[in-house]
């Protein structure tokens, strides 16, 4: 059986929950991936150097998981692994 009205659609959880609130008819499949992509890594990467010493390892993962709209969980995996 094939689609007539599929779509493909990758882009961010907030963008994407914008686009269900308009587009509420059928069936949908959702698929989320955890990774980072590679644009963003440099960004978390910098941004978590800027933000070491000045404040807590909780503190940045929570600052910057809602300024880059990431996991809390994966940005604090991030800035536990610059103190090893």
């Amino acid at each position: 059986m094939t689609k007539i009205h599929e779509t493909y659609i990758r882009d961010s959880i907030v963008n994407i929950n914008k686009y269900i609130k308009n587009n509420s008819k059928g069936e949908m499949t959702l698929v989320i991936d955890n990774t980072i992509e590679e644009k963003n890594k440099i960004n978390i990467d910098s941004e978590i150097k800027l933000l070491f010493g000045k404040m807590s390892s909780k503190n940045i993962a929570e600052y910057l998981s809602k300024k880059l709209e990431l996991s809390k969980k994966l940005i604090y995996q991030k800035v536990i692994s610059f103190n090893e």
